[in-house]
């Protein structure tokens, strides 16, 4: 199965606080003009292509719309995608819940009620997920995973990793407790790592018009973003090299 994973973050609201405010993360914040206008020329791609989207799960879609963090925008977003019929997949990194700039318990509550799909995007967020030990791997997945459960008593079975970069433990941990793991890479055909499934992602940046999100549809560029995020693996290696998963 081929399919293709958009994976967003923030929209750019009157306040400017929805989700992370370091400096990084406003890169990955769209405006709402734009995201619509990208949302709507996905809807008109897919009408006259051999998508079938518009559904919820995985194994029914080939057109994923991911949102990391929980930003206070997701409402927002969850509103955009619904007027052209889709649905989100909504992953939530559970210590900021209530937090300024993100979704309280009852927002995320809504989200999964309206039909779309919340999973975890981890705990705390750690910069390196990969710097952690396999049981602090663990204790994030799971304190995510059992909040999140206390929230909508139901099963949440898909997570979403934080900072991008993936090691065999994050999976592994990770497959403890979850059925679908969304990960950075750009990839296009889901696999099997013992008994979770990988699915890759496209990350879209503010920077990004609508053209670049049809290119991405239409599997244009796919080496480049490979090469693109083996450097950015490199460089935030480099970066986060003398400090802690946390830093």
């Amino acid at each position: 199965m081929y399919y293709r994973a958009l994976l967003y973050h923030d929209l750019v609201d009157p306040l400017g606080i929805s989700g992370f405010s370091r400096d990084q993360a406003s890169s990955y914040k769209l405006t709402k003009e734009n995201f619509i206008r990208q949302i709507k020329y996905c809807f008109e791609f897919i009408s006259n292509e051999s998508f079938h989207s518009r559904l919820r799960y995985v194994e029914d879609n080939n057109l994923l719309f991911t949102f990391d963090d929980g930003g206070s925008s997701m409402l927002d977003i969850a509103d955009i995608l619904e007027s052209f019929g889709f649905y989100g997949y909504f992953f939530i990194s559970t210590s900021f819940i209530g937090k300024n700039g993100f979704l309280n318990k009852p927002q995320i509550k809504e989200l999964h009620d309206r039909g779309h799909i919340v999973g975890s995007h981890s705990h705390s967020h750690p910069h390196i997920f990969s710097k952690l030990s396999f049981d602090k791997m663990k204790h994030e997945w799971e304190t995510s995973k059992d909040i999140l459960e206390s929230i909508l008593s139901y099963e949440v079975d898909s997570c979403s990793l934080p900072g991008g970069e993936m090691n065999k433990n994050g999976i592994s941990t990770a497959g403890l407790f979850f059925k679908n793991f969304f990960c950075s890479e750009p990839y296009i055909r889901p696999y099997y790592s013992g008994n979770i499934l990988i699915l890759g992602r496209i990350s879209i940046q503010k920077q990004h018009s609508h053209k670049y999100v049809l290119d991405v549809l239409k599997s244009r560029f796919l080496i480049k973003q490979r090469i693109i995020r083996i450097f950015k693996n490199i460089i935030k290696k480099f970066y986060y090299l003398n400090k802690g998963p946390y830093d």
